[in-house]
């Protein structure tokens, strides 16, 4: 397992590096102007899609998009990639997720990062107060469940995997007894006569 996962990890490796160095063919577009090198080619990949499939609808509106790119990938969907086309600019470096721009294993630690918690409470109050009671109640779940992923971080939800169970093989002598026992569920009249008694 440890030698898979060893392999894993160098063909990962591998592939980052090309996205950091080489510039695929059909990645050299005027979209992806910004997107060179600090986006992993899969990820531009899955753009390329996107925009092949806009060319041949020409435009398409976000009511017939589905986002779907967007939503279960972060990345800019055929829809957002018109938009930016009509506006005459490339697609921007913050339309897409952080995960797809992470291309280096070794994680970027900022020493100095100092946290200023009341700029954010103030506009989550703010926002608290100009909502109505389902909002509010919305705002309330979203918030909790935000707060207990975050204390619960370094928890894990992996669980200890059943124990085995034997599929071959004779049977126990238990197991024997147990599949040719003749002894029957009493029937409902027979209960009744019990409870009378």
């Amino acid at each position: 397992m440890h030698k898979m996962h060893e392999s894993q990890l160098v063909t990962i490796k591998a592939k980052l590096q090309q996205s950091l160095t080489f510039i695929k063919h059909e990645h050299k577009i005027d979209d992806f102007k910004g997107l060179h090198h600090h986006v992993s080619q899969y990820a531009l990949d899955f753009i390329i899609y996107e925009i092949r499939r806009l060319e041949k609808s020409r435009s398409i509106a976000e009511n017939f998009c589905g986002c779907i790119l967007y939503k279960t990938h972060g990345l800019p969907c055929a829809h957002m990639i018109s938009e930016y086309c009509k506006q005459g600019r490339p697609i921007p470096l913050s339309s897409i997720d952080s995960q797809w721009r992470q291309i280096n294993l070794v994680p970027h630690v900022s020493r100095d990062i100092v946290f200023d918690y009341l700029p954010q409470l103030e506009i989550l109050r703010k926002k608290w107060e100009q909502s109505t009671e389902p909002e509010k109640s919305r705002i309330n779940e979203r918030v909790s469940s935000f707060i207990t992923e975050l204390a619960q971080q370094d928890k894990n939800n992996f669980q200890e995997p059943p124990a085995p169970f034997r599929v071959k093989g004779r049977k126990t002598a238990a197991e024997k007894k147990r599949d040719n026992s003749t002894h029957r569920d009493l029937s409902r009249h027979e209960r009744a006569d019990l409870s009378n008694k």
